[in-house]
């Protein structure tokens, strides 16, 4: 058995497919901004947006602005 503290969207993608179980947590968590961060070499690399886009795709709530 094991037990992770993880983002509530985070939550909702992995909770079915993987046959997981979700409850809140017992203390009040601070929210908190998860941000993209790479080389600047790697702007136009195909796989590097390809996960980039992806991951906005996945898990952003709207509110942040992108950055391309």
């Amino acid at each position: 058995d094991l037990i992770a503290t993880v983002p509530q969207r985070f939550a909702d993608r992995v909770e079915d497919p993987f046959g997981l179980m979700t409850s809140p947590h017992p203390a009040r968590l601070p929210d908190i901004a998860i941000n993209l961060f790479w080389h600047a070499k790697y702007n136009r690399d195909p796989a590097n947006l390809w996960l980039r886009q992806l991951l906005v795709e996945l898990f952003a709530d709207g509110t942040a602005p992108r950055s391309e």
